[in-house]
């Protein structure tokens, strides 16, 4: 890929020449993504792992920051309408985004210091270095860092980077489908009673679980003694549920009716 930089040099206080420089920029890397498994369509909350490949396209050696720590490689994500020609802000639901959906890969790290000013920072990444037609390559499991960005529907993804000055690289696009299952609601559980997941995941599936019994509730952040023992009460009474009443012809209907709203009718 080629950019063209044209600079245009005029005259203050009347223009008699007018000089224009062109330069010719090769992008020095590409990168390509696919899914690790392709399964024809995920559950909620299954593992969405990336197969992410860079590739030296210059002629020379290349050196860039480490991409799945670095905060100027970001994932874009897209939700495509439910509706087959609808555009997103025509969907009922409101679940769906005008805009596509960025997040960064690095992290920021927060140091509080006490009796000082805090401090942030960008997590360490290693230089990764490409001799010409060289490849850097690794895996990344989108679905469990960014859970809340994939509810059941058909998702548009692609990477950006822009981690050297005046470069954007956009990788290829790919489709991931999401389907909500018998199985995601005891999924939603495991990931809204887990202090591993991030808040916003955990927030997530506990609004999933709310679609089915609305008056489950959780205390997310730094519960106290009673708030935790009350949420592990709340888990046990709705995993108890789910087993009486998964297969109720109600609950059938609803898991439906989640994915009619969520596909094309194309799609279905």
């Amino acid at each position: 890929m080629k950019w063209i930089i044209a600079c245009i040099l005029a005259c203050v206080g009347g223009c008699k020449t007018e000089r224009i420089s062109i330069v010719e920029k090769t992008m020095s890397k590409t990168i390509h993504i696919a899914l690790s498994d392709q399964p024809g369509r995920f559950e909620l909350g299954d593992a969405l792992s990336l197969n992410i490949e860079y590739f030296n396209a210059s002629d020379g050696p290349i050196s860039f920051r480490e991409p799945a720590k670095t905060w100027e490689v970001r994932l874009r994500v897209r939700r495509r309408p439910a509706r087959a020609g609808a555009e997103p802000s025509e969907e009922a639901n409101g679940e769906i985004e005008d805009d596509p959906q960025e997040v960064s890969f690095g992290r920021i790290i927060y140091e509080d210091i006490p009796g000082g000013p805090s401090s942030y920072s960008a997590e360490p990444a290693d230089v990764i270095e490409l001799d010409p037609g060289r490849k850097y390559s690794f895996q990344y499991d989108i679905g469990r860092r960014w859970l809340d960005l994939f509810p059941p529907g058909i998702h548009e993804v692609k990477i950006i980077d822009e981690s050297v000055d005046d470069e954007r690289v956009e990788s290829n696009q790919i489709s991931v489908a999401v389907t909500f299952t018998p199985d995601s609601f005891s999924r939603q559980l495991g990931v809204a009673a887990s202090t591993e997941f991030p808040l916003d995941a955990r927030a997530f599936a506990r609004d999933w679980i709310r679609r089915f019994r609305p008056e489950f509730d959780l205390a997310l952040e730094d519960p106290s003694e009673a708030a935790a023992a009350e949420n592990r009460r709340q888990i046990d009474a709705a995993r108890g549920w789910w087993a009486a009443n998964a297969a109720t012809p109600e609950v059938l209907e609803e898991i439906k009716a989640i994915n009619r709203s969520a596909f094309p009718r194309a799609d279905q």
